[in-house]
């Protein structure tokens, strides 16, 4: 009986331990583990540093550089998976686990646009958080709604930003040129799709009178960039992306009118199949001349103007794209004695300028990316650009003709990206009456060779070097190394350093003196020379779970040496070297559909001149940038925009006053329609509001230097339709 009893105890202990341990093994298993992926619902991109929350809070997280995301100890059955990051709608995923698994979510871009937003400039079609040199880019959220608020040119849009600086070049033209980093608008290169624009004499419509409705992204590089594409990028560059086809059909009609008396009508439309697509853009504007300093001379002119942009694509196997384009920009202005531009002159009153240009251009641009390790591009341009000048004092008619061609290579072999190709730069400009001036300015052909690697040290740090050289009519060649280097130093934390040499030719014709004919003495050394370096830290994280902060801390140094000095006609090469150094930051904030972006900069340019150190005139030390933009319901959107630019150094040595800018916009959708008012420079502020803005008389006016509007406050209303 004992024996029984004993067996009994000892079956009955087993039994318990034995579930026991089942229980301790089920519950072992219980805790699962998944590993997920995060890519773009269009590109299939991973995509890095995107904020993650599992059932609300019970697990947070970011995505890593491959765009993954592990989580432990998570219990089976459904879960809910949340996502947030900048350029994307909150992501909900509900999926459900029985076991350890790995899964791919797909994120949709908060434009609703099935687009990639890839960066060109470099050549190597990198996402911007994979691109070792310094950049910036406006996207097209950004671009569709400045089409509403400013459609006839870019201007506001680049002035919006941290280091950029619009400055109105005419107070008879109403033109505006950007400076980056204090240097003027000659030390930034300035392109489209990667091709030369016309610049200098060639034509009256300037680079930021393109209308943003033809663009699908704007790319800025700050500091040295001319490793990239040659002469003139000392400051940086900034490369305009045109619009291409999307898979549905598009068409965008858009008319607008402000109280300058200006009226503006743009339409776009594109249209896709499988193997062929186009796009057509057209814009066309009229304005009556204003003085509104009240000083008898036109602020804005008399202006007519006309851009027409089609391109045809044909696309093939192994991602072969062929496209296709043709450029037309017409534009006639008249300024002057607003006596005289009524039919009401007299000897006294009879200053006038006319200026009527066109240019025509036609580029192609061809890339074939296999699947295998090697892809071609090719890119080129031809054109022509006519120019009528003249005043009561002169007159001129000018042509010049533009010629680009490149041709690049892509090579990927382990960690590392190659890109190499030549370019050929020609120009040509004639005059009547001739321009007395060395024939090699007339006649200008740079023919250059680049090689640049992309190269992954390590899943953190990457560096992109590179070589140029440029030959110079002369026959010198100009060597260009440049080299950056990205660290991500986590899912929440990037930084970036890189520096390089640069050059920028001699333009004369840029110049208003230019004009009159004269003989026009070059300094002996046809050339600048620079070197400059840039870096910067970038955080990104979400706070509170659903508010989006991003901020940026930015330095840089660019020094120019045999910088040249122009009186009148003269130029001669300084005997000592222009610096500029200072530093930028910004602060973004998001929260669903609201953004608040707070910029600062600050620039000490300075430059050597007979020994003694001279700050740069025109350059302002500080500016302060501040945009506010939000929805207030499903159809009513507003935005209100501030900056603050602090006093300039006048070349005869005295100050400016310091001064605000603030802006306000609303816009009301209704189906495919939108209404959108605008009011820039709310508070009036006007350089005459402080000087006259010529010396000397009406008759032989003399303009200063323009370091504010000279317009003021203007209104406009837009009204467009998207189908």
């Amino acid at each position: 009986m004992i024996g029984v009893t004993l067996l009994y105890t000892y079956f009955y202990g087993m039994n318990k331990l034995l579930v026991l341990i089942l229980l301790l093994g089920f519950s072992a298993k219980a805790q699962l583990s998944i590993n997920i992926t995060l890519k773009d619902s269009v590109s299939k991109e991973t995509l890095p540093f995107v904020s993650v929350l599992l059932d609300d809070s019970t697990h947070t997280g970011g995505t890593d550089t491959n765009g993954k995301i592990i989580f432990k100890n998570i219990n089976p059955g459904k879960h809910l998976l949340k996502t947030f990051t900048m350029g994307y709608e909150p992501g909900e995923f509900i999926f459900s686990l029985n076991e350890d698994s790995s899964v791919t979510f797909f994120l949709h871009s908060a434009n609703h646009e099935l687009e990639e937003v890839i960066v060109s400039s470099t050549r190597t079609n990198h996402h911007i958080e994979d691109e070792a040199q310094r950049m910036e880019v406006i996207g097209k959220d950004e671009i569709d709604e400045e089409s509403t608020i400013v459609p006839d040119n870019i201007g506001s849009l680049l002035g919006d930003m941290a280091g950029l600086q619009l400055q109105q070049t005419s107070a008879i033209s109403g033109a505006s040129a950007i400076r980056i980093q204090g240097l003027g608008e000659q030390y930034t290169q300035t392109r489209k799709d990667g091709l030369p624009l016309f610049n200098g004499f060639s034509g009256s419509i300037g680079f930021l009178d393109i209308p943003p409705l033809d663009l699908k992204q704007v790319e800025i590089l700050k500091g040295p960039s001319s490793v990239l594409f040659g002469a003139g990028a000392i400051a940086g560059m900034i490369n305009l992306i045109s619009a291409e086809p999307v898979d549905s059909t598009k068409l965008t009609a858009l008319v607008s009118e402000n109280d300058l008396g200006k009226s503006n009508a743009d339409f776009y439309y594109s249209s896709k199949k499988k193997k062929t697509a186009f796009t057509i853009f057209a814009a066309g504007s009229t304005q009556k001349a204003k003085d509104r300093g009240n000083d008898g001379l036109s602020d804005s002119p008399d202006q007519n103007q006309l851009q027409f942009h089609p391109q045809f694509f044909v696309y093939g196997k192994n991602k072969q794209k062929l496209k296709i384009g043709y450029t037309l920009t017409f534009t006639d202005l008249k300024g002057g004695d607003m006596q005289w531009l009524a039919d009401k002159g007299d000897s006294i009153h009879s200053y006038f300028e006319k200026d009527k240009s066109s240019r025509n251009s036609v580029d192609l641009f061809y890339s074939n990316n296999p699947k295998g390790r090697i892809g071609w591009t090719v890119r080129g341009l031809a054109g022509m650009a006519d120019r009528k000048f003249s005043s009561n004092e002169f007159a001129l008619n000018a042509k010049s003709y533009l010629a680009y061609l490149e041709s690049s290579w892509n090579y990927k072999t382990g960690d590392h990206l190659i890109t190499a190709g030549i370019t050929y730069n020609y120009s040509n400009f004639t005059s009547t009456p001739e321009v007395v001036i060395d024939s090699k300015f007339r006649k200008v052909s740079t023919p250059g060779v680049f090689i640049q690697d992309d190269w992954k040290l390590s899943s953190k740090l990457s560096a992109q070097t590179g070589f140029r050289a440029d030959e110079l009519i002369s026959g010198k060649i100009i060597p260009l190394p440049s080299i950056s280097f990205l660290m991500k130093w986590n899912e929440k934390i990037t930084s970036r350093i890189g520096g390089g040499l640069g050059y920028r030719l001699i333009e004369p014709f840029n110049d208003a003196a230019v004009l009159a004919g004269d003989s026009i003495h070059l300094p002996d050394k046809s050339e600048e020379n620079s070197y400059g370096f840039s870096g910067d830290v970038n955080y990104h994280s979400l706070l509170w779970k659903k508010v989006g902060f991003t901020f940026n801390q930015s330095f840089f140094l660019t020094t120019i040496q045999h910088f040249t000095i122009q009186n009148a006609n003269i130029f001669t090469n300084a005997d000592g070297r222009l610096e500029t150094k200072g530093s930028e930051s910004y602060v973004l904030l998001t929260y669903g559909e609201a953004e608040l972006y707070l910029g600062y900069s600050y620039t000490y340019a300075d430059y050597n001149l007979n020994g003694e150190r001279k700050l740069l005139a025109y350059s302002p030390n500080s500016r302060f940038a501040t945009v506010f933009a939000f929805d207030l319901t499903d159809h009513w959107k507003a935005g209100i925009e501030a900056s603050y630019t602090a006093s300039q150094k006048r070349e005869d040595d005295t100050n400016t006053p310091s001064y605000w800018f603030t802006a306000f916009m609303t816009s009301y959708s209704f189906g495919k329609f939108s209404l959108t008012l605008n009011f820039e420079n709310l508070n009036d502020y006007k350089q005459s509001n402080n000087e006259s803005l010529f010396t000397g008389t009406i008759t032989h006016p003399n303009f200063k230097y323009l370091w504010a509007s000279t317009t003021g406050r203007v209104a406009s209303l837009a009204v467009r339709y998207r189908l």
